[in-house]
């Protein structure tokens, strides 16, 4: 994406550049006519008149117009598919310093606080013993941090229905608010769940989602034979192999180091 971006912005450059050019030609001109530098420049610019429609046309001829670059930026890879929940979790972290203080709000961010609380240790915790995965635990913690703000921005909509009736006792109002929160509880369950789901099934190094995915085994059963699936990174990163009782992550050398293993000798 870097690199397209550069792309476009050279031919850009060089028609300012060209138009510059001959804007300093013409003062250069009126210099030599006896004119004063700013005099000459104002003279310059009068006579070059409004570059506006020649820059469009260049631009248009170069292909370095902003629709040219949505369509190459479309086109190319936009880099792995970790980077967008970074930007999103990071987000999360500021935008959940503008929520209101609320009395209601304690139940969410008590959730979430223990939530997080016992999550990312662990994801330290892995990280520090893996320290080439940071790719794929930077990852799992944003996208914790992003479940956290939208869990948070649910909770926000059922106080806000909840609020909006006038329930005709305080009873009334409270068996609801318990309904919303046993709701509420469900729905961070599932939340939390799909964030599992998610993290598990990316690769330990790009956190790219795994391709490819190869059953081998008996479906049912869990001793002898048991049912396995196999996944692997299309960036040659390794294999996770998972059955039920547990989940396994082959990581692969470099390029060298696979083809002159001792076995290919």
């Amino acid at each position: 994406m870097i690199k397209h971006l550069i792309e476009w912005t050279g031919p850009r450059r060089r028609v300012l550049e060209e138009l510059r050019f001959h804007a300093e030609l013409l003062e250069q001109e009126f210099l030599a006519l006896g004119c004063d530098r700013k005099a000459a420049r104002d003279l310059a610019n009068r006579r070059l008149g409004s570059t506006r429609k020649s820059r469009q046309q260049a631009y248009r001829e170069l292909s370095a117009t902003p629709r040219d670059l949505l369509i190459g930026l479309s086109e190319q890879r936009t880099g792995p598919g970790w980077l967008t929940p970074i930007v999103l979790g990071i987000c999360s972290l500021f935008l959940q310093l503008l929520f209101v203080p609320d009395v209601a709000m304690v139940v969410s961010w008590t959730i979430w606080a223990a939530a997080l609380c016992c999550l990312i240790p662990i994801e330290v915790a892995r990280w520090s013993r893996k320290l080439n995965h940071w790719r794929y635990h930077l990852y799992s913690v944003t996208t914790l941090l992003g479940a956290a703000l939208l869990g948070n921005a649910g909770w926000m909509a059922l106080i806000a229905i909840w609020r909006l009736p006038p329930w005709p006792t305080q009873g009334c109002s409270v068996v609801v608010f318990c309904a919303d929160i046993i709701v509420y509880l469900l729905g961070c369950c599932l939340l939390l769940r799909v964030w599992s789901v998610n993290r598990t099934g990316r690769c330990r190094r790009c956190a790219c989602p795994l391709r490819l995915p190869d059953e081998s085994g008996r479906s049912g059963s869990l001793l002898i034979h048991a049912a396995t699936r196999s996944s692997i990174c299309i960036h040659g990163h390794g294999t996770l192999t998972r059955d039920y009782w547990h989940s396994a992550w082959h990581g692969c050398g470099a390029f060298w180091d696979e083809l002159f293993k001792p076995g290919r000798a």
